[in-house]
């Protein structure tokens, strides 16, 4: 009959090379083995409420400083396999950040295309209806237009500081000679704002003149689209 071999066991696995060194420099007494399990499994859960006379391992790991050149090699091999790590977990989560980020725009294009665009026409189809009836609120069964009066109808901007002072402190007018750069909030006491053939002009309340360097434009109502 012919025989069989016997089965033969498989080798044992080999260790990683950073473990395989970590070992070696234990085991040759140039890391304590505090240290070495410390940094291979990190603080102890609850160990930083602990008193400070309690000697816990990683303490005693605290302690520890390199004196000799095992030890100090064994230090800048730990170190360039940590940073390889970190480098390999960062290129991971880089490389899936970017697939999660292509397929949320690839997901979600439609769908903001399709706000987009019908927020669009239901926003000026609200406006028209406010228009045309008056209402604040222009509902449906699926939903509402909500509109909104603006606090002013119109809404005046410094577009030549220099000129409105100039021309403020020529005619004598207080109230004029510091605005703000823009958006002035104290420039509507001091002007008045008047229609001219479909343009806003501002003018002078005592002598109506035309005002230079500040601007008017038409304020207009906003609205909000509110799906059920």
């Amino acid at each position: 009959m012919p025989t069989t071999d016997p089965p033969v066991d498989p080798p044992p696995p080999t260790p990683p090379l950073d473990a395989y060194l970590t070992a070696t420099a234990v085991e040759a007494g140039e890391v304590p083995v505090e240290v070495a399990d410390w940094l291979a499994e990190g603080a102890w859960p609850g160990e930083t409420f602990m008193p400070e006379d309690v000697d816990l391992p990683s303490r005693r790991a605290g302690r520890w400083e390199i004196t000799n050149l095992g030890a100090a090699t064994w230090a800048f091999r730990k170190i360039a396999a940590a940073r390889a790590e970190l480098t390999a977990t960062d290129a991971a989560y880089t490389a899936e950040l970017a697939r999660l980020n292509a397929w949320r725009e690839q997901a979600n294009g439609p769908h903001a295309r399709t706000v987009y665009f019908l927020d669009e026409r239901l926003t000026a189809w609200g406006l028209a209806e406010r228009d045309r009836g008056g209402r604040a609120t222009i509902g449906t069964p699926a939903g509402e237009v909500r509109t909104r009066k603006p606090g002013a109808p119109w809404k005046l901007t410094v577009t030549d500081k220099a000129a409105l002072i100039a021309y403020a402190l020529a005619n004598g007018c207080d109230g004029l000679t510091q605005p703000a750069p823009a958006g002035v909030s104290d420039l509507a006491k001091h002007l008045t704002v008047v229609d001219k053939d479909g343009d806003l002009v501002c003018l002078d309340p005592e002598s109506g003149e035309v005002v230079p360097g500040v601007a008017a434009t038409a304020t207009a109502y906003t609205a909000t689209v509110v799906p059920s």
